[in-house]
């Protein structure tokens, strides 16, 4: 935390001296979302890529337990579950590798979760003189930044189950069953894709929703892509969902 702090203050301090710095994302994973499934190999292959023109860069991968899935601040454990290999690599300019995430248990009943950082820990390649603008100086610094991943290990009888409850204008939906649940929520005659109603909710975890008017309409993007949805027609109830898509609305 004192090195974060350290870091800010002399960002801070660079920016008030007007000095303009230049950042790149140059390490970034190829998909952000990844599902074990309880009847495919433990074992998920994620290309990793050095987006730099100019910088070979030394990459840590870093795998940690999420222990409160859904709740901030977030408990991260590290080694427990899930290991990524090579755990150290170098990606020359513009390049990428395959690496491989590997999941040491299976879970038994609940959808456990992962995080996989890839943080970049050094770099080498040529660095650009400052030049002077006006009475700027502008220099080229590139920050390293690195991205991460999800992985969901889910169990082999799979639950996604919501209830909710109404107050006034707004609806409590809490996630019952053992796997988490993408949701929209949106007005009936509504379609839910543009809504900002609703989230990911975890096992155990309730969101609050409101939208104006009569009824609700849960729409749920499915893993494997596609969506379902139904329409809350009562002030109480509970869903479990298919994991059937929506049929396609055929254009007249």
């Amino acid at each position: 935390m004192k090195e974060l702090n350290r870091t800010i203050g002399l960002l801070v301090a660079v920016l008030a001296a007007g000095i303009t710095l230049p950042a790149y994302a140059q390490i970034q994973p190829g998909g952000y979302f990844h599902y074990f499934e309880a009847n495919e190999r433990p074992v998920k292959n994620i290309k990793v890529y050095n987006r730099s023109p100019d910088r070979t860069i030394e990459v840590k991968a870093i795998a940690t337990k999420v222990l409160n899935p859904g709740e901030k601040p977030e408990r991260l454990e590290k080694g427990k579950g899930l290991v990524v290999s090579p755990s150290k690599f170098k990606l020359k300019p513009n390049s990428d590798r395959m690496v491989r995430m590997i999941l040491k248990k299976k879970p038994k009943d609940t959808e456990e979760v992962y995080r996989v950082t890839f943080r970049p820990v050094s770099a080498s390649g040529p660095a650009a003189p400052p030049t002077n603008v006006g009475d700027k100086m502008n220099v080229k610094m590139k920050v390293l930044i690195g991205a991460g991943v999800i992985a969901f290990a889910r169990p082999a009888k799979k639950s996604p189950s919501i209830s909710w409850s109404k107050s006034g204008s707004s609806y409590s939906v809490t996630n019952t069953g053992n796997v988490n649940v993408l949701f929209s929520a949106c007005k009936p005659q509504g379609t839910c894709e543009d809504s900002r109603e609703g989230g990911r909710l975890y096992p155990g975890k309730t969101k609050k929703v409101s939208v104006s008017g009569t009824g609700l309409k849960i729409m749920r993007e499915l893993p494997g892509g596609g969506t379902e949805s139904f329409l809350v027609d009562k002030p109480t109830g509970s869903k479990t969902f298919t994991g059937i898509p929506d049929k396609p609305v055929r254009k007249k």
